[in-house]
């Protein structure tokens, strides 16, 4: 790895670029709001905007990410010394991408459809759209959770599990971004303890997704395939935020197992679920890179890139 600054400072160096590019995509999310609030002829002041972004969360969220993907790409890429398919976007891994759509919504589904027939989720009409009155803005919605999974992914499998690993090893910097990548996430709506765990499960899971197959077209895959099974297919909490869905599931008992209001990322059983994907992860992720290295372990210690290997 070719770094053109050590990853001490140059962390600090895009946690400000980070940062800046979050306050641009609030001021992007503000002047759409301001916007719509124009043309639908209602007041706007910073009370109404505020209201408007408050019920419309994916908005801030996509806006801070549209400008964070590119960012990520060139910053981070210039402090690694990286190419694009060093840091995971390979032209030929997409099917990697299909593949961890399945394993992420069937480690959700699974214990989720085990929890119905057990009696623990029922139907609920709680929230005001599911069914197919969600379709229309499931088409807006389902773009808007890949687009954040794939920057979540290249942040943190594509740089900084890169960037930071001939400082902190293969292990560290595993460990390393898994903790952030929860850290991140303590600050959603109702964050708990037992959500930061499942949480941190998801990000060493995906880590070891990036490492053993060598792109991130895998771990974007597992993640949108998660998020869009939670949120979109059985209308739980992904994150402490509730969306548009097919369905619309509430708990009835077994918070311990399944989760509460953050997500099923709280329960037990996904806790369990994500441990297993780990193992999935490690069988699956080599096979999904050509001319990889003979074992999981061998992955791990070559940064999850093959050198033979023609870019994917």
């Amino acid at each position: 790895m070719n770094r053109r600054m050590h990853p001490l400072p140059g962390t600090f160096v895009f946690a400000l670029v980070a940062g800046l590019c979050f306050v641009a995509g609030g001021i992007i999310a503000a002047g759409v709001a301001a916007g719509i609030l124009l043309v639908q002829g209602q007041d706007v002041d910073a009370g109404s905007i505020r209201l408007w972004i408050e019920a419309r969360p994916l908005v801030p969220t996509l806006a801070s990410w549209a400008v964070m993907l590119p960012a990520v790409r060139r910053v981070g890429g210039w402090l690694a010394g990286a190419t694009r398919e060093e840091m995971g976007l390979v032209r030929r891994g997409r099917s990697g991408f299909v593949a961890g759509l399945a394993l992420g919504a069937t480690l959700l589904l699974v214990p989720a459809f085990l929890g119905r027939a057990l009696g623990a989720y029922g139907p609920t009409d709680a929230f005001e759209v599911s069914g197919f009155a969600a379709v229309p803005l499931l088409l807006l919605v389902l773009p808007a959770l890949a687009v954040m999974a794939l920057g979540e992914e290249l942040l943190f499998r594509g740089f900084l599990l890169r960037y930071w690993q001939p400082a902190a090893g293969p292990i560290g910097a595993l460990v390393l971004t898994s903790l952030l990548f929860a850290g991140v996430h303590a600050g959603n709506p109702s964050a708990s303890i037992t959500g930061a765990v499942g949480v941190l499960l998801a990000g060493l899971m995906l880590g070891m997704a990036r490492i053993t197959s060598g792109s991130l077209w895998f771990p974007s895959g597992i993640h949108l395939g998660w998020n869009a099974a939670t949120a979109c297919v059985l209308g739980l909490p992904v994150s402490g935020l509730e969306l548009p869905s097919l369905l619309r599931w509430e708990q009835l008992g077994g918070e311990a197992w399944l989760g509460g209001s953050f997500g099923p990322e709280e329960g037990l059983a996904y806790h369990a679920a994500l441990t297993l994907g780990i193992g999935a992860v490690l069988i699956a992720g080599p096979l999904l890179q050509p001319g990889s290295p003979s074992s999981p372990g061998d992955a791990m210690a070559s940064g999850g890139t093959t050198p033979s290997a023609s870019p994917r």
